[in-house]
């Protein structure tokens, strides 16, 4: 007891000054940390830690694994992972792997080195499986970000750049996406739905006066380049397979919806349909079918068709066989070119007096016409007699050498010009008319009434239908 006396009354000196050579035990901390006793320390005998002061605060040194930056080292741990091993002790290590292997766990593997001689030798790496029973959507893992202001810099959420320097002879791949889930969901008629499974889901959705794409494909450099490649190389009998779709559901007011664009360009004024091809200013063929890999006929048939610049197609299977001439135009698909155009009793009856005329249309120079048929419509009344006859000025007035003046009265359906006497004198035996190589040409019809004026017509339609083509 004299002993133990003597030891304490020793300390307390040395515990009033705040002498870091003694550690002290008590059960709070024996004084307050400020910069009179930075490095003194206590043990604490109610939490088992021990602490040190820093200055201003107590710093825990050991209390439930805690490493003090800066101050804690461990020996021959030189840039390398510091992990807590399978004995739960504090270690270093080239590779840090948390596993928690099964349903709803994962494996997170980072490693300082890669050995090139495993798959799953990664510099970092997630494995997973997860739970069998979901109740909400999940995800294997999420990177969340927020873009904020409008400077005049890109943000990325994710960048990953696999940079040059592999030269082998193999595929190499900045990014891959994999999807083996046998899910069964099927594809949707909405195309914003993401219904069905897939290898990559790309969405770019604001409403902005920008641009937005969902997915980015840019090729370059190669013999061969791609911006971006679809396909399907799995077998499944039965099975419908589409290497690339293209798809637009846009509900707003006053769409152009386009289901693909094709084209040497993008600043194009894009017309709303299904399929829009462009050639821009390139003097290349706009659309090209070829049968079994068969070339563009240049001096004989060959099984393509194509629409050639300038938007003529051509049908390779006609082209004749070149002889001593050069081939200028080639089995271009101009005939039979079929026009409809309608007349309304409004139009009759606002013609003044007994005569009149109705304009149908202006023919390009070298436009030969072939065939012409007036079709009543509606059975026309008022006037004694009502007629109508149809041509060009270059046949002579009044519009007579497509079809003749024939009676507007008759039955609705009823044709004119399939018969030769019903046909004017361009047409009758000829189907070859050329009005002018040179200029255009105006086709009218030309209406006349007996015993009342035009005025008085009730009930007269009618259609033209011209038959023409285009001469090189």
């Amino acid at each position: 007891m004299h002993r133990l006396l003597t030891i304490a009354l020793l300390a307390l000196p040395a515990l009033a000054r705040g002498q870091s050579g003694l550690f002290p035990t008590a059960p709070s901390a024996p004084w307050t940390c400020d910069a009179t006793r930075r490095g003194d320390g206590y043990s604490n005998s109610t939490d088992g830690k021990a602490y040190y002061c820093d200055g201003s605060a107590w710093i825990d040194l050991g209390g439930a694994g805690s490493i003090t930056p800066g101050v804690t080292g461990i020996a021959g741990c030189t840039n390398q992972f510091v992990i807590a091993d399978g004995s739960s002790l504090i270690n270093c290590a080239t590779a840090f792997v948390a596993d928690g292997s099964g349903a709803g766990n994962g494996v997170f593997t980072v490693r300082k080195t890669m050995s090139g001689a495993s798959a799953t030798s990664n510099f970092l790496s997630f494995v997973g499986t997860f739970p069998s029973t979901l109740t909400a959507l999940t995800s294997g893992a999420i990177l969340d970000f927020t873009g904020a202001g409008s400077s005049s810099q890109q943000i990325r959420g994710l960048v990953v750049n696999l940079n040059a320097g592999f030269t082998g002879g193999v595929g190499a791949y900045s990014l891959m996406g994999f999807n083996t889930t046998a899910g069964t969901r099927l594809l949707s008629a909405s195309p914003l739905s993401g219904a069905g499974q897939s290898g990559v889901y790309g969405s770019a959705i604001a409403t902005t006066t920008g641009t937005m794409m969902g997915v980015i494909g840019i090729g370059g450099g190669g013999d061969l380049s791609i911006g971006t490649y679809g396909a399907v190389g799995t077998a499944k009998d039965s099975a419908t397979s589409i290497g690339a779709a293209g798809v637009v559901a846009n509900t707003g007011a006053t769409p152009i919806r386009i289901g693909g664009h094709f084209g040497f360009t993008m600043t194009n004024t894009f017309v709303e349909s299904a399929l829009h091809v462009d050639n821009g200013a390139v003097a290349a063929p706009i659309v090209v079918a070829r049968d079994n890999g068969a070339a563009l006929p240049i001096t004989g048939a060959t099984a393509t068709w194509q629409i050639a610049d300038g938007a003529w197609p051509q049908v390779g299977n006609g082209v004749l066989t070149n002889a001593t001439m050069t081939a200028e135009t080639q089995a271009r698909g101009s005939g039979g070119l079929i026009h409809s155009y309608t007349w309304t009793n409004a139009q009759v009856a606002a013609l003044a007096g007994t005569a009149g005329d109705i304009t149908v249309a202006t023919l390009p120079a070298k436009t030969q016409v072939r065939n012409a048929y007036v079709v009543i419509t509606g059975q026309a009344a008022g006037p004694t007699t009502v007629t109508v006859s149809c041509g060009d000025a270059i046949g002579g007035t009044p519009f007579i050498n497509y079809t003749v003046a024939l009676d507007a009265k008759v039955a609705a359906s009823t044709v004119y010009g399939d018969a030769v006497a019903e046909r004017g004198t361009s047409l009758d035996v000829e189907f070859y008319y050329l009005p002018s190589y040179t200029a255009t040409t105006l086709v009218t019809c030309h209406f006349i009434s007996t015993g009342a004026n035009l005025s008085t017509v009730t009930g007269s339609t009618g259609r033209v239908i011209i038959e023409t083509a285009l001469l090189p």
